[in-house]
């Protein structure tokens, strides 16, 4: 059996910082499949999803690395999705009453903040 060491997050180049905001990006994505798509109750717009998309892309393909800085590029990402997410909060706050009638709205809007956060905080964590 060979010895095998743990890889640490510094040495992989702070995956797990991207994979934070991988992780919130992929919770963006599964809300606006399960409840948007498929319930039709709660959607995320339309900005958000294309960069939740190009964000999981960002943190998991390989052959991206050669385009720029992906910690760069990440922390970008993630900041744009949580002052989006932000807005999105307030958008729905303002238009409760209309938008948020239902309990699986609400509990998609929750979901889908909770995603938002994710990724700006792994936008945080990343060292400039």
């Amino acid at each position: 059996m060979e010895d095998s060491e743990p890889v640490s997050a510094a040495a992989d180049g702070g995956s797990s910082t991207g994979g934070l905001i991988g992780l919130g990006s992929l919770v963006l994505i599964g809300v606006y499949v399960v409840f948007g798509l498929l319930m039709n109750e709660y959607w995320i717009a339309w900005i958000p999803l294309v960069l939740a998309i190009v964000a999981v892309l960002v943190s998991r393909v390989d052959w991206f690395d050669g385009v720029g800085s992906k910690a760069g590029i990440l922390r970008a990402l993630g900041y744009l999705l949580g002052i989006l997410g932000a807005l999105t909060l307030i958008e729905d706050l303002r238009f409760a009453d209309s938008q948020l009638d239902s309990v699986i709205e609400v509990v998609g809007a929750v979901i889908g903040y909770a995603g938002f956060a994710m990724a700006f905080l792994g936008a945080r964590s990343i060292k400039p």
